[in-house]
């Protein structure tokens, strides 16, 4: 073996066999592995360095060789460059394309490519492998950034710009490109409803990383073939089920930028789960797919505004149905199905499920097309229930149709329950006048019900008979009959009907003109106008009027053991009171313009005998009236008494008595007093202010 010295330094040694002559080397000794560049002025330096493991070259800076330096090695398994005291720089012709610290590594103005298939993990020296949204093992992303802990981001990733333009041509792009070739960069156009990306969010589920908890997807959504500068594309956007692991379409953003909430799903503003209610049509329990919520009014509220020029373009909500099962078909609805309708729900304590109110659109009629009669419904819920019924329908022909209402339960008193339902009219009241000078109250609101007109009959060949106009008829409830065998039994009353006319606006104030309250307000029923009949030959006969009727309800029959019907049903007609003032407004008033009043007739037979007649049954006991015009015959060859009923019960009554008979009639009071003698044929008209009763006697 050569003496060490006769091998350092420069030396031929071994590079290739086949090479003649060899090639130069410099060899080191084992005792020093350390090859140091530097300058002549630093030939006696110490450098300080340990003895390495392997041959390294040091290369020393000119300035501060001792602390400035390079040094180039290999340990048998790794190719080492170091720098001391510096960056490490590679450069391509002079130009720094990688720079990099003890911390950072930077690349410059160049390109980085990597080989396909190949990647760059950040973060850690193992890759993740995760699924393309189907929960398999399939894709290991080329690009992977990895971080532990909480003190830091070691798991993001930032894209930024900095300039002072705000447009999307310089501001931070993140993009998805996808060829519909296997070639890259080819060019190939892609197909309607091709994916092009997607971004995927995986959770750790303590087996792997591949299954997702949401997703947003790119689609071309273009109908027509995509070409050059053309594509239509949707938004897609998914989540995975609770207890899942596929993704689920919830919503999507198509390419006319409306957004498409997927079926079975909704959108709940205001709160991070949807409120279960009350299905009022089957008592069910519903989820609606789109719920306001909120905590005060300001925040639980909404709003369908339209803004145009257009009378006939206002804003609307729209409640359409089919019963058809597959969204978009068709299959036409039957009379009786419900099309919708609005509810109204309260909180009973326990939940959401009790309902107050609705309003419901049903079809009523055959349907067909172009042809959707209708009617809708007014429902209220009564007191102890949580589900409303009909109380008011209008129907496809313009009927409005009340509702008779739940029926109150049967006591064991006398007389029943009176049912709670009514319909309330009232007029509001006329303005009132504060002025100092000429003052005239407003004239009280006044409520209209017109029978409509019949139709014409127009017929030139054959007889025509105009159709009667519209009758409009109120009519009371009988009052509730009684039926007890031991004890007292009264029926109930009948109905009453009241209309009530508004008071005339009062007037007040200091008054240096004249001072007028406003008149009461003057109620009107109209019937309709009797049809016109314009047949010039045949029979012709208009039609009749329309009628208006007020009917009160009939007493209630009573049977047992001691019975007094109910009395029937009173119709109250009170015109308004006029208003105050200096000069107080003259009273409403109720007015027969045309016509005649057609009032019944009681014939009475007094039978040779004294009759005393009541309007209170029993009190006293005699002959009911019941008309105020009487027809009496005393059947008598002598003067009968015809005893009046007391004078506090004729209060404000007109009485009209005619002696049909052959004999004098002597009138007299419930005491007997005589109050006028009625001859054979005469009529009597009577009238009583409750304490005293007066008459005269016509003779025909």
């Amino acid at each position: 073996m050569p003496s060490e010295v006769s091998y350092l330094g420069f030396r031929h040694t071994v590079g290739d066999a086949s090479r003649i002559p060899w090639v130069g080397a410099i060899l080191v000794p084992t005792g020093a592995r350390d090859l140091h560049v530097a300058g002549v002025a630093d030939e006696a330096t110490d450098w300080n360095v340990a003895n390495p493991s392997h041959p390294t070259v040091y290369v020393h800076s000119e300035t501060t060789p001792a602390t400035d330096y390079l040094s180039l090695g290999h340990d048998g398994t790794t190719g080492i460059l170091n720098s001391y005291g510096g960056t490490v720089a590679l450069g391509v012709s002079g130009t720094a394309v990688l720079t990099s610290t003890a911390s950072v590594l930077t690349l410059g103005a160049v390109d980085l490519v990597l080989a396909s298939g190949q990647g760059i993990i950040i973060g850690s020296a193992t890759q993740v492998t995760i699924s393309d949204g189907d929960g398999a093992t399939n894709l290991i992303p080329e690009l992977q950034a990895l971080g532990i802990g909480t003190a830091f981001a070691g798991g993001s990733m930032v894209l930024a710009t900095f300039n002072a333009t705000n447009t999307r041509a310089v501001a931070p792009i993140l993009a998805l490109v996808k060829g519909a070739a296997a070639t890259q960069v080819a060019t190939t156009a892609v197909a309607d409803n091709e994916v092009i990306g997607s971004i995927i969010a995986y959770g750790s589920d303590t087996g792997d990383f591949e299954t997702p908890v949401g997703a947003i997807q790119f689609v071309v959504d273009d109908v027509g073939a995509p070409g050059a500068s053309a594509i239509g594309g949707s938004l897609e956007f998914y989540t995975t089920a609770d207890g899942g692991s596929t993704l689920t379409l919830a919503f999507t953003v198509n390419n006319d930028q409306n957004i498409y909430v997927a079926d079975n799903n909704g959108v709940v503003i205001g709160h991070t789960v949807g409120v279960s209610v009350n299905n009022s049509w089957n008592a069910g329990t519903l989820i609606p797919e789109l719920q306001v919520l909120g905590t005060s009014d300001l925040d639980a509220s909404l709003l369908v505004g339209g803004w145009n020029a257009t009378a006939a373009r206002g804003p609307s909500i729209i409640l359409a149905r089919s019963k058809n099962a597959s969204i978009g078909s068709f299959t036409v609805v039957a009379s009786g199905d419900s099309l919708g309708g609005i509810v109204w729900q309260g909180d009973d304590g326990a939940d959401y499920l009790a309902s107050a109110a609705m309003i419901r659109a049903e079809v009523d009629g055959t349907p067909g097309v172009g042809n959707m009669p209708g009617r809708l419904l007014l429902m209220t819920t009564a007191v102890g229930d949580q589900l409303p019924i009909e109380r008011l329908r209008l129907a496809s022909t313009g009927l409005s149709t009340f509702a008779a209402g739940s029926t109150p339960a049967s006591v064991a008193t006398s007389p029943g329950t009176a049912h709670a339902g009514a319909i309330t009219a009232t007029g509001g009241l006329g303005g009132d006048t504060t002025i100092a000078t000429t003052g005239v109250g407003g004239i009280g609101g006044g409520f209209s019900f017109t029978a409509g007109a019949g139709g014409t009959a127009a017929s030139a060949t054959t007889a025509s008979t105009g159709g009667a106009g519209g009758a409009y008829a109120v009519t009371t409830g009988a009052g509730g009959a009684a039926g007890v065998a031991t004890v007292t039994g009264g029926g109930g009353n009948g109905g009453a009907i009241t209309l009530l006319t508004g008071n005339g606006g009062a007037v007040s104030g200091a008054v240096s003109g004249v001072a007028t309250g406003g008149d009461g307000g003057l109620a009107t029923l109209q019937g309709g106008v009797g049809g016109a009949v314009t047949a010039t030959t045949g029979t012709n006969v208009g039609g009749n009027g329309g009628g208006v009727s007020l009917i009160a309800g009939a007493g209630g029959a009573a049977s047992g053991a001691t019975d007094t019907g109910g009395r029937g049903g009173v119709i109250t007609i009170t015109p308004g009171a006029g208003g105050t003032g200096d000069t107080n407004g003259g009273p409403g008033y109720v007015s027969i313009s045309t016509g005649i009043v057609r009032r019944s007739v009681q014939t009475i037979d007094m039978a040779d005998l004294a009759v005393t007649l009541t309007l209170v049954p029993g009190t006293p006991v005699g002959t009911l009236m019941t008309s105020d015009v009487l027809y009496v015959d005393a059947n008598s060859s002598t003067t009968e008494n015809l005893l009046l009923p007391p004078e506090a019960d004729l209060t404000g009554i007109i009485l009209v008595i005619v002696n049909t008979g052959g004999e004098s009639i002597m009138i007299q009071n419930d005491a007997g007093g005589a109050v006028l003698t009625l001859e054979t044929g005469n009529t009597a008209v009577i009238t009583c202010d409750g304490t005293t009763l007066r008459g005269v006697v016509g003779v025909p």
